[in-house]
């Protein structure tokens, strides 16, 4: 069964966060941490993926100078392993991924640090954010300042981004 275009979404969220707590530990760290490096490919792998399975309308409304190379790296990551650059996955990372979610979030209206809605309504693909109180959300404290605005943990479990309810 093939995902709808929220969960395409929510899955480009999710790795954007991830990726932005790798960004968080600094150059010298990701250069020196194999560990870091492979995360930072595989999650790059899964945004380029995602964009490439989003629906042709979905699609359509993003920039394509945001998407052409989001699957440009999904295909050389998959299949040219071998050629790898560490310091061109930095770079995406650290620029490219943020400022694609910004374009996302600006050309469909939305932020995608909440849950979505994502519906077909007269041939026309909706994107709206789910409605959640402030309780709803994670709300823990980040290595940049801000709240986790992931959904909230159940006690004794961790949120997307391995915050722990106690």
């Amino acid at each position: 069964m093939s995902r709808s275009d929220e969960h395409r979404l929510e899955d480009i969220m999710e790795a954007a966060q991830k990726l932005a707590e790798l960004v968080e530990y600094g150059h010298n760290e990701f250069q020196d941490n194999w560990i870091h490096q492979k995360a930072a490919e595989r999650l790059v792998e899964i945004i380029g993926e995602a964009v490439t399975q989003l629906s042709p309308e979905l699609a359509a409304r993003l920039p394509t100078h945001h998407v052409d190379p989001a699957k440009g790296m999904r295909i050389v990551l998959t299949h040219s392993y071998h050629r790898v650059d560490q310091e061109i996955i930095w770079q995406t990372i650290s620029e490219h991924v943020p400022d694609f979610v910004d374009a996302i979030e600006s050309e469909l209206g939305i932020s995608l640090r909440q849950p979505l809605n994502v519906r077909v309504q007269e041939q026309r693909i909706i994107v709206q954010p789910v409605v959640t109180s402030e309780e709803s959300l994670c709300g823990a404290p980040t290595k940049s300042g801000r709240r986790c605005s992931n959904p909230a943990p159940i006690r004794g479990q961790r949120c997307a981004a391995g915050h722990q309810r106690l």
